[in-house]
């Protein structure tokens, strides 16, 4: 379960975690109460800790992962948001970007969505991704149930490519 504690509304109406305004203690500790007996509670699958745990290791890979935002559309609020990687080429001094297939792209706008990876816009440039300190609290915590299937995707893993691997009950991936 996830919600926002800031001084101020959340900048995108793509985040769908409930954000609960700082100031009157008391006023907001009974809106948080209010809101648990209600609140969903998100499910973190293998697929979710795959992606996290590739954009916090791809940076070694020189890829990056950003959100397309080249006509508003993530401004603007009017589509799905749509993320994309990004190889810095050192050697050849050229970038390729790559769209992401649409499973994956799905697991990025849940965690966006649920406040487990963010985005960071320096001024003229589009939106980068990273994963949120939530995100990271949440590798530590299912790393002893997926790290090794992490470690032999990873191995696997075509780095001008991403994509998910398959989809594999907990109960399975933990014999």
């Amino acid at each position: 379960m996830t919600f926002r504690v800031s001084f101020h509304a959340a900048k995108s109406g793509f985040l769908s975690v409930p954000t609960f305004v700082t100031g009157n203690p008391e006023i907001l500790e009974q809106a948080v109460r209010d809101y648990l007996p209600k609140a969903t509670w998100l499910t973190l699958t293998y697929r979710d800790y795959f992606v996290l745990s590739v954009i916090t290791v791809s940076h070694l890979h020189h890829i990056r992962f950003q959100i397309d935002d080249l006509y508003n559309i993530f401004s603007d609020e009017k589509e799905a948001i749509i993320f994309y990687q990004v190889r810095d080429s050192y050697k050849k001094k050229h970038i390729i970007v790559n769209g992401l297939e649409e499973a994956t792209n799905q697991v990025f706008r849940k965690l966006f969505a649920s406040g487990l990876i963010a985005s960071h816009q320096r001024p003229g440039d589009t939106p980068a991704v990273y994963v949120s300190e939530m995100g990271m609290r949440l590798l530590d915590d299912f790393a002893l149930p997926f790290v090794q299937r992490f470690m032999t995707d990873y191995a696997q893993l075509d780095w001008n490519n991403i994509t998910l691997p398959e989809e594999v009950r907990l109960a399975e991936e933990q014999e």
